[in-house]
C-alpha cells in the first residue's frame, strides 16, 4: 500500500456493497491483508475518517435456508457493543441450544446452527423458535428443521 491510501476494516458479513466516507461513497471491493485475512477497503488518505457501516438498530433476519437440513444461518445486527443472547427454543418454550451469550461488537453477525441441542444431539424434525435478546430488545422468529 502506498501512503496515498488508508485501509479500513469492514464487517465480514456486511450486506452493504458501499462504504460512506466523509466526502463520498466507495464501492466495496475485496482486499485482503496478511493480518487474519479480514476484508479491508482501500480509500484515499484524505478520507481517513471512514467508518464501517454500523446498523441503526437491533435486527434479527429470517434464517436461511428455511426449512433446513442439516445447517441454517441466522443473521442479526447490533448498533453498539452489547450483551447479546441468541437461543433456540422448542415450541413448548424449552431451551434447546444457546448459540451466543456474551458481549458482541456493533455490526452484522451470522451464526450457523447445525440442528443440535445443548448435548450436541440432533433435534427432531419440526418447528423451532430462535430469539435475540439485547439491551431490552427481544425478537423471535420461527424456523423449521426437516430430515
Amino acid at each position: 500500500m502506498t501512503a496515498m491510501a488508508t485501509l479500513v476494516p469492514l464487517p465480514v458479513r456486511s450486506r452493504s456493497r458501499k462504504v460512506r466516507t466523509a466526502t463520498r461513497s466507495w464501492m466495496m471491493l475485496p482486499f485482503y491483508t496478511e493480518d487474519c485475512g479480514l476484508p479491508k477497503l482501500a480509500v484515499p488518505s484524505d478520507d481517513a475518517t471512514v467508518q464501517a457501516a454500523i446498523p441503526e438498530g437491533y435486527a434479527l433476519e429470517q434464517n436461511h435456508p428455511n426449512p433446513f437440513n442439516p445447517n441454517t444461518t441466522i443473521t442479526f445486527a447490533v448498533p453498539e457493543a452489547s450483551e447479546v443472547k441468541l437461543a433456540i427454543y422448542n415450541m413448548t418454550g424449552q431451551l434447546v441450544r444457546t448459540l451466543h451469550s456474551g458481549v458482541i461488537a456493533a455490526g452484522q453477525h451470522s451464526v450457523v446452527w447445525d440442528g443440535t441441542d445443548f448435548r450436541e444431539a440432533k433435534v427432531a424434525s419440526g418447528a423451532y423458535v430462535y430469539q435475540l435478546e439485547a439491551k431490552g430488545f427481544v425478537i423471535s422468529r420461527k424456523l423449521t428443521q426437516m430430515k
